[in-house]
């Protein structure tokens, strides 16, 4: 639990992932994306749901 009240959604709109309140962003790809929609997450992070490798920090 203490896990999830560290976290904030990632910032970039199609991604679904988690990231550290520290940080915006789940990876450096959402980081990236500058916001830009697709439709589709392509962070490579399991728990997106997606499962499309990119690059993972």
């Amino acid at each position: 639990m203490e896990e999830i009240e560290n976290t904030n959604k990632c910032g970039h709109p199609d991604c679904q992932c988690l990231s550290p309140i520290s940080d915006e962003f789940c990876s450096e790809y959402c980081r990236n994306a500058n916001g830009e929609i697709r439709g589709i997450c392509q962070c490579g992070h399991p728990e997106c749901g997606k499962g499309i490798s990119a690059d993972i920090e």
